[in-house]
């Protein structure tokens, strides 16, 4: 499973991306909105983590942009996580 993580926090990055990659997960680190939409647009991310600024705006619009039905395909983890999932059609 490819990851895309998007944190401005090189710490919570660099803390986030070594958890993830010891469990066995590909990930890609981008550290601005820019950057992570660049990586997006060139590679295929089963999931997308970044902060949770919005709440479930946020959270609806990320689950657009990866082919999510509204909140179904993503959520919020604590205060300050959303997660996007990649919608798999078929």
């Amino acid at each position: 499973m490819r990851i895309l993580l998007i944190e401005d926090d090189r710490k919570a990055a660099r803390l986030l991306a070594k958890g993830l990659l010891e469990e066995g997960f590909v990930v890609d680190v981008a550290p601005t909105g820019e950057d992570g939409e660049e990586k997006a647009t060139v590679n295929e991310y089963d999931v997308i983590v970044l902060e949770n600024m919005f709440g479930d705006i946020l959270s609806d619009l990320g689950a657009a942009t990866v082919g999510g039905l509204g909140m179904a395909p993503s959520g919020d983890v604590g205060e300050r996580w959303a997660l996007f999932q990649r919608h798999r059609r078929g």
